[in-house]
């Protein structure tokens, strides 16, 4: 993702509990502007989210 040749973001979200502090990127550097562009109700429980990247 540094690069920048990834233009969006697809996030399957299913809640269930691991633990605390999880990061979902582990890289520090990592910050990028995303814009939510869509929601998806898959399941009674999931949301496939869709952001792209600015």
């Amino acid at each position: 993702m540094k690069s920048g040749v990834v233009d969006e973001l697809q996030l399957h979200i299913e809640p269930f509990v691991i633990g605390t502090d999880v990061k979902l990127f582990s890289d520090e550097s990592f910050e990028r502007q995303l814009k939510l562009v869509g929601v998806k109700k898959v399941n009674r429980n999931a949301l496939l989210l869709r952001y792209r990247v600015l």
